[in-house]
């Protein structure tokens, strides 16, 4: 699986609130990737609420900014 879509689980998981399985997917995405941050890493999305959404999430998760 690639660091993009286990970040994208960890973001998932942080959401529903299941903060320990996201912090462990967040660390296998920076073992994986090691310069992984959300700035660099995050695509476009039409609306901007969605984007929000998972930027959050990822932060909840324990990614870098």
């Amino acid at each position: 699986m690639s660091p993009w879509l286990m970040a994208r689980e960890a973001a998932c998981l942080a959401q529903l609130g299941r903060l320990d399985e996201a912090r462990t997917k967040a660390a296998e995405v920076l073992r994986r990737k090691p310069g992984f941050s959300v700035r660099t890493e995050m695509p476009h999305y039409r609306y901007p609420a969605d984007a929000e959404h998972l930027r959050d999430g990822l932060l909840k998760a324990g990614l870098p900014e």
